[in-house]
């Protein structure tokens, strides 16, 4: 479902008729809980390869908001806030990154999270900077309930049994 579609969910969940007067602040409010989700909860991971010859990469070269490293392919880096310092070459770096919505158009990043649960993250943001804090308190604990479920499980090892 597309982004727009998920924030008028969330206005019927807020009560509102339609979400056009405060699309605006809707969507900061999608963008924000994507942020939260992305970072805390369920990670999104992108692979994108570069050709280095000034010895860095600025953050803002990446094709999406760039969160954290996971992994590049050459083992001497150094991390800074606006840029990677790296030998001069072909590398490619996997990371974690924050989607961003501009428009509205765009797809739900967390499939596994599902649209209501991103359409409660926004009603439960709206709400907290609107001043509702109870409703903020109702519609948050609805999303942390489907962020555990929609969680990586972890695998478990069997205790070890002696005889």
């Amino acid at each position: 479902m597309r982004i727009k579609n998920i924030i008028e969910s969330a206005a019927k969940l807020l009560g509102m008729t339609d979400s056009g007067s405060n699309f605006d602040v809707l969507l900061q409010c999608a963008n924000l809980v994507a942020t939260n989700i992305a970072s805390s909860y369920l990670e999104l991971v992108a692979k994108q390869t570069f050709t280095v010859t000034n010895g860095r990469i600025r953050l803002t070269k990446f094709r999406r908001a760039f969160l954290r490293v996971k992994n590049i392919s050459t083992r001497f880096y150094r991390l800074f806030t606006d840029r990677v310092e790296i030998p001069n070459g072909r590398v490619t770096v996997e990371y974690a990154y924050v989607p961003r919505f501009r428009t509205g158009n765009e797809r739900n990043p967390f499939p596994t999270l599902g649209d209501d649960g991103l359409a409660y993250g926004i009603a439960a943001e709206y709400s907290f900077i609107t001043g509702m804090f109870s409703e903020a308190q109702v519609w948050n604990r609805r999303l942390e309930e489907l962020l555990f479920s929609a969680r990586p499980k972890r695998a478990t090892i069997p205790a070890q049994v002696w005889k």
